[in-house]
């Protein structure tokens, strides 16, 4: 397969650097100061787990993903925590591999920090990261599939809109030095105060959590208001037109999946007996997602 040669690159260059790689059942194993990275690939990804120890609650990972580039938090259908990352084939090369596994083990040796505020965003900027009229063609790649441009919020800052089946979704577009990243709302800002205020925010964290392993791409985060978020990252370097098609399909497609669901078990507050059911096995309900 051509996929494999970029792939084997990348594992080359990685044992150089203080990777141990052995070949696995269904890919490779690469360890590294007790951390143990095992990637595998399917039919159209290159996929990366990263079991990790949990000591905090749930929302702080999802907090804490948002600070991530690259990968995510996750739950297995065991409950283990994971560091998570996926690459679709198309147009794989070796610097994004490299890219991904840098990012992983970055957030392995950092887990369980304290999270941090985030920077207010500077607006204002005078230097245009991703030229407009590039944005304007890659755009017409999207536009006949349900897709509407607001208007640009600043120099590097894009507000889309898109009409799924079920409900429409607004959908933003952003660019800074290194980073181009969606990020589309899934639950309000008065839908997650009441979500808070209602005791049943550990239930959504691990469900967003379960469903984080599902995704390919793409992950659920929660913003510093508790704001749900699906959010998807790419490096700004390699933010094809393909990649640029690709991600924002994907984002907005898991953001049609899910939004009903979470909007559910931030509700669960007001009916004790579904959330008796709801909760009794997250596994169960993720199922036929796979």
């Amino acid at each position: 397969m051509d996929e494999l040669q970029p792939i084997s690159a990348a594992l080359s260059a990685l044992a150089t650097q203080g990777w141990q790689i052995s070949t696995a059942e269904q890919g490779w194993q690469l360890q590294r100061e007790g951390h143990t990275l095992y990637v595998g690939m399917n039919t159209r990804w290159l996929y990366f787990t990263l079991p990790l120890p949990q000591t905090q609650p749930a929302a702080h990972y999802l907090q804490a993903a948002r600070r991530l580039y690259l990968c995510k938090y996750a739950y297995d259908s065991q409950g283990q925590l994971l560091l998570q990352a996926e690459l679709p084939l198309a147009e794989l090369e070796r610097t994004y591999i490299h890219m991904t596994v840098e990012a992983l083990w970055r957030a392995a040796i950092q887990h369980d920090q304290p999270v941090m505020p985030s920077q207010p965003a500077e607006r204002g900027e005078t230097l245009e990261y991703f030229p407009r009229h590039t944005l304007d063609t890659y755009f017409k790649a999207l536009k006949h599939e349900g897709w509407g441009f607001r208007k640009p919020l600043s120099l590097n800052d894009y507000h889309f809109h898109y009409k799924a089946a079920e409900r429409p979704f607004e959908v933003y577009l952003a660019f800074n030095a290194a980073w181009a990243y969606w990020q589309v709302p899934i639950l309000d800002a008065a839908a997650a105060a009441d979500w808070w205020q209602g005791g049943q925010h550990e239930a959504l964290c691990r469900y967003l959590l379960a469903v984080n392993e599902q995704l390919y791409w793409a992950r659920f985060v929660l913003d510093e208001e508790g704001r749900v978020v699906l959010l998807l990252d790419a490096p700004l370097t390699l933010f094809t037109l393909e990649r640029f098609r690709l991600s924002g399909q994907a984002v907005v497609q898991y953001a049609a999946d899910y939004a009903y669901e979470v909007q559910i078990m931030a509700d669960l507050g007001r009916d004790a007996g579904l959330a008796r059911l709801l909760t009794a096995d997250s596994g169960e309900r993720l199922a036929f997602h796979n």
